[in-house]
C-alpha cells in the first residue's frame, strides 16, 4: 500500500470524495494465491544485459504475484466483487503448459485460494453475490468469471473498450494466453460504460486507466471511517511501478504514452483524496494491509 503522493487531509478536495458510501459498509482483501514470473514483464530492463555487463553471469530476479479479490458488503446494492481471480480449482489446466511455464503457481497447498472458499471464509456466501466489477479481463483477475456462468442475477461490469479488446483478442488469437475463453462468456449478464469516469455504486468509483489494458479500471472506494482506498489492479503491479517516481512496466505495457498519462491521473487522485492505494500483485503490500485489518469500513 502506499501514501507516497497523498499530502494529508489538508490536501482533499471535497468534490473529489463526495461519493460516500453508506454506514455499514465493509470492505475485505481475499487471497487466492500466488503466481511467480520473471521481472522482466513488470520492469523495464529488468534482467537484461548491457554492452558493459554483457560478460557477467546474470542471475534473472523473479517476482511473487498474490492474486487478491476485493469483496464489498454494500448496505444497498449487496454483495460486489472487484476482479475474481484465476478460475475455480483445475484452472491451472486452462492456461496450459506454456502459459504456466511464464507464471507458474506456488503456494499451492493454502486451501483458501479458491474464490468461493476464500468468500466462505469471510462469512459470506458466492451465490450472494449481485455485482462484479472487472479491472481488466486478464486470466489472473478474470477467470473466476467461470463461478458464474448461468447467473444472470449476476452484473458483470466492465468497461466498453476492455471487453471489446478482449473478445478481439481471443478471436484472432493476438492476445490468446493473456484472454482465454473459458471465463469469456458472452451469455453472461454483462453490462458496460464508455465513460472516463463513473460512479458505479454509492460510495464506489471507477476511472479508466488505459496502458496496460486499453479499458482498465481502477476503483476508487470513498469509506465513511477508513476514508478513501485506491485499487489499481495492474495499472501499477508491485509498488516500484509506481513510488519514486514509477519504473515503467516491462513486457506487460501494452501503451506507454497512455500508462504515462494515466500514472499522472492516478497520482493527482492519490493526492486530493489522502487515499491509501493498493497495488495489482504486492505480496508485501497484501499482506502489510491484512495485518492492519480484517476489513475496511
Amino acid at each position: 500500500m502506499s501514501k507516497a503522493y497523498a499530502e494529508g487531509p489538508q490536501s482533499i478536495i471535497p468534490a473529489s470524495i463526495s461519493n460516500v458510501a453508506p454506514e455499514g459498509t465493509k470492505v475485505f482483501i481475499l487471497k487466492l494465491g500466488n503466481l511467480e514470473a520473471d521481472a522482466s514483464y513488470f520492469f523495464e530492463h529488468a534482467n537484461v544485459s548491457l554492452k558493459s555487463t554483457k560478460d557477467e553471469a546474470i542471475v534473472h530476479e523473479r517476482k511473487n504475484l498474490q492474486m487478491y479479490t476485493v469483496l464489498i458488503d454494500h448496505p444497498i446494492s449487496g454483495l460486489i466483487l472487484y476482479e475474481v481471480g484465476p478460475g475455480k480449482i483445475g484452472w491451472e489446466s486452462k492456461w496450459g503448459a506454456e502459459i504456466l511455464d511464464a507464471y507458474c503457481r506456488v503456494n499451492k497447498d493454502d486451501e483458501t485460494q479458491p474464490l468461493d472458499i476464500a468468500i466462505k471464509n469471510a462469512g459470506y456466501d458466492i451465490n450472494n453475490v449481485k455485482h462484479i466489477i472487472i479491472g481488466h479481463l486478464h486470466i489472473d483477475h478474470a477467470g473466476g468469471l467461470e463461478y458464474f456462468k448461468g447467473r444472470t442475477d449476476v452484473t458483470v461490469w466492465v468497461h466498453e473498450i476492455e471487453l471489446k479488446h478482449a473478445v478481439w483478442g481471443i478471436a484472432t488469437k493476438s492476445e490468446i494466453g493473456s484472454y482465454l475463453n473459458y471465463y469469456i462468456d458472452l451469455d453472461l449478464n454483462w453490462s458496460t460504460f464508455n465513460e472516463q469516469k463513473v460512479d458505479i455504486f454509492k460510495g464506489l468509483t471507477v476511472h479508466l486507466c488505459p496502458g496496460h489494458t486499453p479499458g482498465l479500471i481502477i476503483l476508487q472506494i470513498n469509506l465513511p471511517s477508513d476514508g478513501t482506498i485506491i485499487f489499481t489492479t495492474d495499472h501499477t503491479i508491485f509498488k516500484e511501478n509506481y513510488e519514486n517516481g514509477g519504473c515503467k512496466q516491462g513486457f506487460l505495457m501494452r501503451d506507454h504514452y497512455q500508462w504515462y498519462n494515466s500514472t499522472q491521473m492516478l497520482r493527482r487522485l492519490h493526492r486530493d483524496t489522502n487515499a491509501l492505494v493498493i497495488f495489482g500483485h504486492d505480496t508485501s503490500t497484501v499482506e502489510q494491509v491484512l495485518e492492519e485489518k480484517t476489513y475496511f469500513n
